[in-house]
């Protein structure tokens, strides 16, 4: 399934999804952007080719492609892409070796987003990226995958996954919330108009008042850890009452995404 909605000329916002056999939705949606001949991360292996029409009916100029990490929601439509409109890749050049060999993902993602296809791609580093005369400012921003990247092109800066909520009640195995908070801390330092996620958009407002909930939430898990709470403790104290989204996301994926990992990761331990 493929959404998409023009915000700007030459600015378009495109969410992606592999649609679910009982509804008229997909799994998940995932965003990709196209910006002034850029187009930034590549959507899910399920609906590479989709999106590759899509991008084509569109007769827009692709002139490189651009990677914010290496989750297979971000990174597998890569192969197809460059294929089709023979370009470069860059990516963080922690990951390039993991997008040349994709591992095997756990059953539940192969489901939702499709194995990614082996892709070769440049390292990106921190600092200045050109393409043509447009300058892209590449920051790194690790938290949510240790690879992740952020890119601030002009007024506009596009996070990837670094955040998808105001409030987290759950976390991906290895996510890492003091980096997050650090990350987010960086991107609130710079001087823009409008920040991209994956799902959504941010103005600084928005992610002032995210920074401070994450803030908010560390201290109380602080302090119940202090008394002697232990992981499973905190979680029933903090995030017993939850929608039942989080309870599906917990067994359908054996807790590789836990309200126990979130817990662990504001406290540092990452497993």
């Amino acid at each position: 399934m493929l959404r998409w909605k023009p915000i700007q000329n030459d600015f378009i916002a495109i969410h992606v999804g592999r649609k679910r056999p009982d509804a008229e939705k997909p799994y998940y949606w995932t965003g990709l952007y196209y910006y002034k001949g850029l187009l930034i991360d590549t959507g899910c292996a399920y609906t590479a080719t989709e999106t590759a029409d899509f991008l084509e009916r569109s007769n827009l100029d692709i002139k490189v492609i651009l990677i914010t990490h290496f989750h297979e929601d971000h990174v597998g439509g890569a192969a197809e892409l460059k294929e089709r409109f023979n370009v470069d890749i860059y990516a963080p050049e922690e990951s390039t070796e993991l997008l040349k060999d994709p591992p095997k993902l756990p059953f539940y993602r192969q489901i939702v987003w499709g194995q990614p296809k082996s892709v070769e791609a440049e390292p990106l580093k921190e600092g200045i990226f050109k393409v043509d005369d447009l300058p892209v400012i590449v920051y790194r921003t690790p938290g949510h995958s240790f690879d992740h990247m952020a890119f601030s092109i002009n007024d506009v800066i596009f996070i990837g996954d670094l955040i998808s909520t105001k409030m987290p009640l759950i976390a991906l195995k290895g996510e890492n919330y003091l980096e997050i908070i650090n990350s987010l801390k960086k991107i609130l330092d710079l001087e823009f108009r409008v920040a991209y996620s994956s799902t959504m958009e941010w103005n600084k407002s928005s992610l002032e008042e995210t920074l401070k909930n994450f803030l908010t939430l560390k201290r109380r898990i602080d302090m119940l850890w202090r008394k002697g709470f232990t992981t499973e403790q905190i979680v029933q104290k903090l995030f017993s009452n939850v929608p039942e989204i989080v309870l599906i996301m917990e067994q359908m994926s054996s807790k590789e995404w836990s309200r126990e990992n979130l817990v662990k990761s504001f406290l540092g331990i990452i497993d």
